[in-house]
């Protein structure tokens, strides 16, 4: 299997697999429970990975090899993360009836968790590209752009990953990470590479636009409450 094909086959199982589990009913305070403890081992994973970024960029003890394995560990962990918050973006909508999908989808935690982790994953990005900057600078010349593009790009993720961490902010940063991820699909597609290539940008513009359908469904609800 390709890793384009086991990327999405991956994906579908894990968003049947969660939404099965939020169609069902438990309760409030145990699930509540369940979505903070998720939401934080986002974050802690996501931290890791920056953390063995740092390690494998300036070659730190114990080992690259160390190093390659927590990111790769990372990037599986992702993909649940991802498939996790597709799934809670669709319950909210599908399973309007059932405490468990609506506990998960109005939780400021998880959507807390979910930003910060997409905050953490682009700042690694941002290391990864610093520290290759001449292959990065070589791919956007290959693709047409000038490297101040670049170098504006950086800028913007970095921005956006910023803002995602004030709550006023968060869907607009969202919404522009995702336009951002889009554009990489896009390039990526325009230069005739891989799918596989786009796999890291279509995780975040899954997660991305989970951030946006979340706080849309928490808005409106805040409005019909009101």
């Amino acid at each position: 299997m390709t890793d384009t094909a086991s990327f999405f086959a991956s994906l579908v199982a894990i968003v049947l697999v969660a939404l099965v589990g939020l169609s069902g009913r438990r309760e409030a305070a145990w699930v509540s429970r369940f979505v903070c403890t998720f939401a934080v081992s986002c974050v802690a994973v996501a931290a890791v990975g920056v953390l063995a970024l740092v390690g494998l960029t300036f070659r730190l003890p114990p080992s690259a090899a160390f190093y390659r394995a927590v990111i790769g560990g990372g990037a599986v962990i992702g993909q649940l993360v991802a498939g996790v918050a597709v799934a809670v973006a669709l319950a909210a909508w599908q399973f309007s009836d059932r405490r468990m999908a609506m506990t998960f989808a109005d939780s400021p935690c998880l959507m807390a968790g979910l930003a910060w982790y997409v905050a953490l994953a682009f700042a690694g990005f941002e290391i990864g590209k610093a520290a290759h900057d001449a292959e990065m600078r070589q791919f956007f010349l290959g693709s047409g752009y000038p490297v101040a593009f670049m170098y504006a790009v950086m800028a913007v993720e970095i921005v956006g990953a910023l803002g995602l961490l004030a709550a006023r902010l968060r869907i607009a940063a969202a919404v522009l990470l995702g336009l951002v991820m889009l554009g990489a699909i896009a390039t990526h597609a325009r230069n005739g590479d891989p799918f596989s290539d786009s796999l890291d940008a279509t995780r975040m513009l899954l997660l991305a636009a989970s951030i946006v359908a979340l706080g849309a469904y928490q808005h409106g609800r805040r409005t019909v409450a009101a």
